[in-house]
């Protein structure tokens, strides 16, 4: 049986070879196309110490002394307390729960506060920590519900944070490890004037859901009477569009301060995260294309081949051959191409690996191993040659053996 299998597919060998030729190209760039839909996946699965529902921020803006509209102060108000009379205003309508103030305090937004840090202790040889800084208010930690990494609370970190410590991530790409950070006094940069302590590790807040955090990220508490570039506000559930249509102009200005662009954090989320899911659309669409070039090669190849093996199968079947053997036969012979173009497909992305050429720069193959990929391909592959196989397979056993040897 297996001599006379290999004999039969050595006897179409040109039309084997372009099959096999086939699928090791596109089990390459399958493979390529499945680890970065994996890796776009997994990074979008990654545990979060934080919250960004029901959450809806605002740019912090004053009218300068001198425009039409400025309304000048006595000694008793300026921008501060217009602020905090806007902040106590909104915090006091019925659909919302927390009011805070930030500065590069959430995702969604690609600025990136980079800051450098040293442990006391530093010396010539020592690592720093690198991170993005976000600044925010104790109602702003609140509205995101920050928690610590290691079971700490929301209400644990603030007094951590009003404290005047400070709180660290880890980090996807860095030399240095957070264990060498956590619970010891650091300078930024080399101002040694300024020396905090890190109480806690976070979880990293990265800028969107499909990026890495290159370094750390550093959480800081900023006073009341602290200026921010936002506003954060965070609605009771389901009260979104009543708050949306509540946030009149007038209710958005007190004084000299007010709001402009106030949206929610889902709509930030769109914005930043549309050319990924695009380029994860049109991958899936490069991937369904290639599997039905597989289908329709396989289709089209084994429907020619039962054509020219009329004789032969109902021969086999007058011997004794049933269905289901007929049906088994053509399958080999497919799985015998897809199993040995497999092979030397993988061997290629091996080798692609090792030379960091292509995948490197969309996956980070340290952390979602190359073999999920194959596995994802060779079923894919193995689906497509198994529906290509099928229909003129099933036209195969529906040869009727006394009429087509009749014809012969």
């Amino acid at each position: 049986m297996k001599r006379k299998l290999l004999s039969q597919m050595c006897n179409e060998w040109r039309s084997n070879i372009w099959l096999s030729i086939e699928l090791i190209i596109v089990s390459v760039v399958l493979w390529v196309i499945f680890m970065f839909l994996s890796w776009m996946t997994y990074i979008s699965l990654r545990e979060k110490g934080y919250t960004t529902d029901d959450i809806y921020v605002a740019e912090m803006k004053w009218i300068p002394d001198g425009a039409n509209t400025y309304v000048p102060y006595d000694s008793a108000h300026s921008y501060t307390s217009d602020m905090q009379l806007l902040e106590q205003h909104i915090e006091q309508m019925p659909y919302v729960k927390y009011v805070g103030r930030g500065s590069n305090a959430l995702p969604f937004n690609f600025n990136y506060h980079g800051s450098q840090f040293q442990t006391l202790d530093a010396d010539s040889t020592s690592i720093a920590y690198y991170g993005n800084r976000r600044f925010m208010t104790a109602d702003a930690l609140r509205a995101i519900e920050l928690r610590g990494r290691h079971g700490e609370t929301t209400e644990q970190l603030i007094e951590m944070a009003k404290r005047g410590d400070l709180l660290f991530s880890d980090g996807d790409y860095h030399e240095w490890k957070i264990e060498d950070f956590i619970g010891k006094e650091v300078i930024m940069g080399s101002d040694s004037s300024s020396i905090r302590r890190v109480a806690a590790e976070i979880y990293p807040i990265p800028r969107s859901d499909y990026e890495t955090t290159w370094g750390g990220t550093v959480v800081t508490l900023i006073n009341d009477n602290d200026w921010a570039q936002q506003m954060i506000i965070k609605v009771k559930s389901g009260a979104g569009k009543r708050f949306e249509e509540a946030m009149t102009a007038n209710e958005m200005r007190l004084g000299n301060v007010y709001l402009s662009n106030l949206r929610s954090i889902e709509k930030e989320r769109k914005s930043v995260e549309i050319e990924v899911k695009r380029t994860r659309y049109s991958m899936g669409i490069c991937a369904v294309f290639l599997m039905s070039v597989i289908f329709m090669g396989f289709l089209g190849t084994f429907w020619f081949r039962i054509q020219q093996r009329v004789p032969e199968i109902a021969l086999r079947m007058v011997n004794g051959a049933t269905r289901g053997d007929i049906f088994r036969r053509l399958l080999t012979e497919g799985f015998v191409m897809l199993i040995s173009s497999t092979v030397i497909a993988v061997i290629i992305e091996i080798l692609l690996c090792k030379y960091e050429v292509v995948i490197v720069n969309l996956v980070d193959i340290k952390r979602l191993s190359p073999v999920w990929g194959m596995a994802e391909t060779f079923v894919a592959l193995a689906l497509m040659v198994l529906a290509g196989i099928c229909i003129p397979a099933r036209k195969a056993m529906s040869i009727n053996p006394a009429e087509a040897l009749k014809e012969e």
